[in-house]
């Protein structure tokens, strides 16, 4: 039994430093799968974008006119989930040594 716990606290150390790794190279393969792309969805894993809508001008009732410039925010992708992965690495290699170093059964 304690050895099959050993082996499962491996595994989620070796689990989380993939998921990380992953996160970290998943952008390339986007930027190399879709050439054509130039910005947005098909060029980063997680990203934000400022989309330039143009001025408006509002009238209120006493006739001023007050112009604004407009723009829009898009967020796409797991903005936490590269800091909780690697929040997590180091738990999990102090619960596989704690694991190791532990001779409960």
């Amino acid at each position: 039994i304690r050895m099959a716990r050993v082996f499962l606290g491996l595994i989620v150390v070796i689990s989380l430093v993939t998921a990380f790794l992953g996160l970290l190279g998943i952008n390339d393969a986007f930027s190399d799968d879709i050439p054509s792309c130039q910005m947005g969805y098909c060029r980063r894993f997680r990203d934000t974008v400022d989309d330039d809508l143009g001025v408006q001008t509002f009238t209120d009732q006493t006739g001023t006119s007050v112009t604004r410039f407009v723009t829009r925010s898009v967020s796409w992708g797991p903005d936490a989930g590269w800091y909780i992965v690697l929040a997590c690495i180091p738990l999990a290699v102090f619960l596989a040594l704690l694991l190791i170093v532990n001779k409960f059964p």
